[in-house]
């Protein structure tokens, strides 16, 4: 996919057929590389393991990432100093993993049949003052999650390259509605379960949604069933 600049908006419904790479096991879909006001690289993509496939070693590189797992039996793994040896995550279908990319990693599917993430990650040129090294969290979702406004906090605090991250679990009823509204964060919104129509599009899950900052935007609950999403807020300076 060409790299772009200045990305304000997207919103995109993931495929639901599984595509897999029978050369590799590894198949990858990019919506987005390229920059956004806040970020000077931004890369949005969703992936397709084959069983028991571990795409590549255990390696680093100058980002920070999260992975969404869309299938049960993906594990992220890291690895500390050599005594540590490896540290696996299992995820399970709607879990959440950070890490602060120099910290060594990689992941796997640990099944025997296909699994599907969504990751995305970013850098910035210039590390802000006060943010934190070797920052990561793996979170699994709670059955109940939380209504609107009262969502699950996940994660609140800096990282290396935000002044903050905050991210929340966000659960809204049929009927619900966040109503039209700006901030000057950039905010990356992954759609579990349900329906969302944000701005005028409906997109049913998986899905995921970017906001610039000080872009407008709002969503609608207009499903019998609830939806459940992730609400990643990019803080910066």
């Amino acid at each position: 996919m060409k790299k772009t600049e200045g990305l304000d908006f997207l919103i995109q419904e993931l495929p639901r057929q599984l595509e897999e790479d029978p050369a590799t096991g590894w198949f990858r879909r990019v919506w987005y590389l390229g920059s956004t006001r806040c970020l000077d690289e931004l890369c949005i993509h969703d992936g397709v393991l084959s069983a028991r496939v571990t795409p590549h070693e255990v390696h680093r590189h100058d980002h920070e990432e999260v992975h969404l797992a869309l299938s049960d039996n993906l594990q992220y793994v890291t690895s500390g100093d050599s005594s540590a040896g490896e540290l696996p995550f299992d995820l399970t279908a709607g879990s959440l993993s950070f890490t602060d990319s120099r910290v060594p990693h990689t992941f796997r599917n640990t099944g025997d049949t296909p699994v599907h993430y969504l990751h995305a990650r970013w850098r910035k040129d210039a590390e802000p003052p006060g943010g934190k090294q070797g920052l990561r969290f793996n979170h699994l979702r709670g059955a109940e999650g939380g209504e609107h406004p009262g969502a699950v906090e996940v994660y609140a605090g800096p990282s290396r390259y935000l002044s903050r991250l905050h991210v929340r679990y966000h659960v809204l009823s049929t009927g619900g509605v966040i109503p039209l509204h700006r901030h000057d964060h950039e905010l990356l919104l992954a759609l579990v379960e349900g329906s969302l129509e944000i701005l005028g599009k409906t997109v049913n899950a998986p899905a995921f949604a970017f906001m610039g900052s000080r872009v407008p935007h709002g969503m609608i609950n207009r499903d019998a069933f609830p939806a459940r999403f992730y609400g990643i807020e990019l803080h910066h300076s």
